[in-house]
């Protein structure tokens, strides 16, 4: 995976190898030989529209599944279906224009430093009118951002003194499991959230030394509506599913899975 430094994304000099080695992935070939897997296994998926995928997407998989090829296989599968079933979720490809209508309701950014333990820092802003909060928003968050795309959420932080927030908490909860649900903090002022964040991570806005949340934003707008961007966006939205195609799973009597396996050695 490419280490690309810029203002707007950073890492630290080891997290490269502290990614792969918490996957298990760090000795040399190792990755190269799980991709190779993964690739694999989806030129040979009948109901893959998209079969083939850029490396360094594949890698961001094996890593969001801990090394686990077989995980990575059904993860793929699942964003694929996703994609088949709720397309207009997917049809958005020009951050700029397409997402107009939410520029003045929530602003969201990736925030440029990582953590000491390699973690990166989302952050949602509410800014203008309320959004509407549904049950399938919860759903579709669950599947295709815990599930899907695969977040490993170390933390879901929320500042905010109104007592509203407790009862929507409360329905998020009801939506993740107990693990997750655990890792929900309710801030009422700015200086709780430093005992689990350092300020020099976090944006001005909320006391750090970071830019400031609009300066992030207009950044991240800017780049996620450059013209790669939306071209890589058009490509991935072709990653469906013909389920006419799609085979059942054949389960093999003395293996009891099918697919393509890396090959184990025993001492």
């Amino acid at each position: 995976m490419e280490t690309r430094r810029n203002q707007l994304i950073t890492f630290h000099p080891d997290t490269l190898h502290a990614v792969r080695t918490a996957c298990e992935l760090e000795t040399p070939g190792r990755m190269d030989e799980a991709i190779d897997l993964l690739q694999e296994w989806t030129l040979k998926q009948p109901h893959f529209v998209k079969k083939m995928y850029p490396r360094i997407y594949l890698e961001a998989i094996l890593i969001s599944t801990k090394g686990s090829v077989e995980i990575a296989k059904r993860r793929i599968d699942k964003m694929c279906t996703m994609r088949t079933f709720s397309p207009q979720l997917f049809d958005k490809t020009d951050a700029k224009k397409d997402l107009m209508e939410l520029h003045d309701i929530i602003k969201t950014v990736n925030l440029p430093k990582l953590t000491e333990d390699h973690y990166r820092i989302s952050l949602i802003k509410p800014t203008g009118k309320p959004m509407p909060l549904h049950y399938n928003h919860l759903d579709f968050f669950k599947f295709s951002i815990i599930e899907g795309y695969g977040i490993r959420m170390k933390g879901l932080h929320i500042l905010s003194p109104s007592k509203f927030v407790d009862t929507l908490v409360a329905i998020f909860k009801q939506v993740f499991s107990a693990k997750l649900a655990s890792r929900i903090h309710v801030h009422k002022k700015v200086e709780t959230l430093y005992e689990y964040l350092p300020k020099t991570l976090l944006p001005k806005d909320l006391g750090g030394d970071e830019r400031s949340i609009s300066t992030l934003y207009d950044e991240w707008l800017q780049e996620l509506s450059t013209e790669d961007h939306i071209n890589y966006m058009r490509m991935m939205r072709e990653a469906c599913t013909d389920e006419k195609l799609r085979l059942k799973d054949h389960f093999d009597e003395n293996i009891g899975l099918s697919g393509t396996f890396r090959a184990l050695a025993f001492d």
